[in-house]
């Protein structure tokens, strides 16, 4: 594997595939890749990292509850699910711990992924007149605390990938009144800025510590990257972020593909995207997806992400959906999502997020 991962590093996975797959491939060429020959993605497929060290599969399940359900994770991993994430505002990491005991696969064979953060006082008015709470990250000591527990609440001695979850920081001032429980942070305060370089600055440590293999955000904007690279000289291994046809965020896709940043691409089941009439046109389109899968325009719009350049993480909670997921490789998608297709579904960025506070991201409101 070793060598592989090297090979990938230096370009040598870049040839067309000519069995349908790629074992191992580098983050610098994954995105034209996958415009020009997305078939050649499979649940097996590995993306090498920027530094070339750290092979991340292109497919992963995501979780994100305390009720989460172990025999749920092992029975994914046991699917052939190799990136599990997870998280600290998830209050589940035990769960995942006992989901990869239950599945009997190595600890060595997987690749598990966590984040720092946790709820932000107050409530943030969104765009759908709804209010929305926030999450927050400390700053370096916390940052540091907070891995450390992760370590501990997942059993092991070193985890693959950690991230800083939103680009808010603790400790920010309140909007007024400041002793009502309800009210938000300021968004403009410097303090927000502070937590991020401090937390950023613990990760960087504690990768060339070994405790984490790789690092990276979640939610951050192109400006917030740049300010925590400026700071420390590093900047991201990996941006998570909510990516799907009705939120593109093509510019900030362009960035990362310049500076050799993984995009991981969430959201791509909302309940919005499964019922968009252009969607489920595109999906009805062809008889056999349609009969593939319960919800064919979910899938669509996750294979759309993987067209886009970017990893794919859908959260499953029933052991139907785990197995329906893994069919976002279907061979078939060459004859659906074609390059005018491609053309069809660009047309329907809205530029909006379908999630609670997150249009804070979009708009980068947050100092």
């Amino acid at each position: 594997e070793a060598a592989a991962i090297a090979a990938a590093a230096g370009g040598g996975a870049a040839a067309e595939c000519a069995d349908g797959g790629l074992d191992f491939i580098s983050v610098w060429e994954w995105p034209a890749a996958m415009r020009a020959r997305p078939h050649c993605a499979r649940a097996s497929t590995r993306i090498v990292l920027r530094g070339g060290h750290v092979a991340m599969p292109a497919f992963g399940l995501g979780t994100g509850a305390p009720d989460d359900e172990a025999a749920v994770i092992g029975a994914a991993v046991r699917a052939g699910y190799r990136l599990i994430d997870t998280g600290q505002l998830y209050a589940n990491e035990h769960i995942v711990r006992e989901g990869i005991r239950l599945s009997g696969v190595h600890r060595e064979a997987l690749f598990i992924a966590s984040k720092a953060g946790e709820w932000c006082p107050g409530w943030y008015p969104t765009p759908r007149s709804t209010l929305a709470r926030a999450v927050c990250i400390g700053g370096y000591e916390r940052t540091r605390a907070a891995v450390s527990a992760s370590l501990a609440n997942l059993g092991v001695e070193y985890i693959d990938l950690y991230l800083l979850h939103w680009p808010m920081g603790l400790g920010a001032a309140r909007e007024p009144p400041e002793d009502d429980e309800r009210s938000p942070m300021r968004l403009d305060d410097p303090a927000h800025r502070d937590a991020r370089l401090g937390a950023w600055r613990a990760l960087v440590e504690l990768r060339a510590s070994g405790v984490l293999r790789a690092i990276g955000v979640a939610n951050w904007s192109q400006r917030q990257i740049e300010e925590a690279a400026a700071a420390t000289g590093e900047l991201p291994q990996v941006l998570q972020m909510e990516m799907h046809p009705l939120l593109q965020r093509p510019q900030l896709r362009a960035f990362c593909e310049r500076v050799g940043i993984l995009v991981q691409a969430y959201g791509n089941h909302h309940e919005n995207i499964r019922g968009h009439p252009a969607l489920l046109q595109l999906a009805k389109s062809n008889a056999h997806l349609a009969q593939l899968v319960p919800e064919p325009v979910g899938l669509l719009a996750m294979r759309w992400s993987l067209h886009s350049g970017a990893a794919i993480l859908p959260r499953s909670r029933k052991p139907q959906y785990i197995e329906a997921n893994k069919r976002v490789f279907w061979a078939g998608f060459r004859q659906v999502l074609t390059p005018e297709a491609m053309e069809q579904i660009a047309q329907l960025d809205a530029n909006t997020s379908l999630y609670g506070a997150h249009h804070l991201f979009v708009s980068d409101s947050i100092q």
